[in-house]
């Protein structure tokens, strides 16, 4: 029986887009809301997308409705499925991702999630190009699943022990992400967190945070599985 939940963050985490999502983004925000739309000088990493697009609207005085929130979905799918089959851009796993896993989908006491600021349609999007299956993650706790990142892991860890029929809490739950977000959102729930320093955040901004462990990246399989285990 599985004993612990282990949730990837998605964009510097377990893939890098090299700029398509934003730039998927910006071009579905400029098809719906015009010309003016931008994203710039606007901190994106450890983002909720509905958020990030909340804050990009209120610049130009507009709010999100259901009606503009469903057309700039479907634009921002089919924005970002073009730019990674148009071969300018490319979404690629971080090193280790693939083994990691592997690894962990092999050992009964885990079980993989995601937690994530995406939206699900194109974060799925972006974890298919990066040949990550989204049915290797058995529970998923999207950006538009809560208010703020903080209100992400209880959803999470109630999808899951629903999901297993089981009686567990957050110190059966381990992050994994790239920001100070990441490291936030897990320990104001009373998760553990293993930050990595692939994205935006460096070591040392991400230990401040309080992470339980930093490391350069996901590719010394054998140390993290051992750190999961003991930990």
């Amino acid at each position: 029986m599985s004993e612990t939940l282990i949730l990837f963050d998605i964009d510097g985490t377990l893939i890098r887009t090299h700029g398509a999502g934003v730039s998927g983004f910006v071009e579905a925000g400029i098809r719906v809301f015009g010309e003016d739309f931008s994203l710039d000088d606007m901190p994106l990493g450890g983002q909720l997308d509905p958020l990030i697009l909340e804050r990009a609207l209120g610049r130009l005085g507009m709010v999100p409705d259901d009606v503009n929130l469903r057309a700039f979905r479907h634009h921002y799918h089919e924005c970002l499925e073009r730019l990674f089959k148009s071969g300018n851009h490319e979404s690629i796993a971080m090193p280790g991702v693939h083994e990691l896993i592997s690894q962990l989908e092999s050992h009964a006491h885990f079980d993989l999630g995601l937690l994530t600021g995406n939206l699900a349609e194109t974060g799925e999007l972006k974890l298919t190009a990066a040949g990550i299956e989204i049915e290797r993650f058995c529970i998923h706790a999207w950006g538009d699943d809560g208010e703020s990142r903080d209100h992400l892991p209880p959803i999470a860890l109630e999808r899951w022990l629903e999901h297993r029929g089981i009686d567990r809490d957050f110190e059966h739950t381990v992050i994994i992400g790239d920001t100070i977000h990441d490291v936030q959102c897990a320990k104001a729930n009373g998760c553990r967190v293993l930050a990595v320093c692939t994205g935006a955040d460096d070591r040392g901004m991400l230990e401040k945070a309080g992470a339980d462990r930093v490391v350069d990246d996901l590719s010394d399989t054998s140390d993290i599985m051992n750190w999961l285990l003991k930990s």
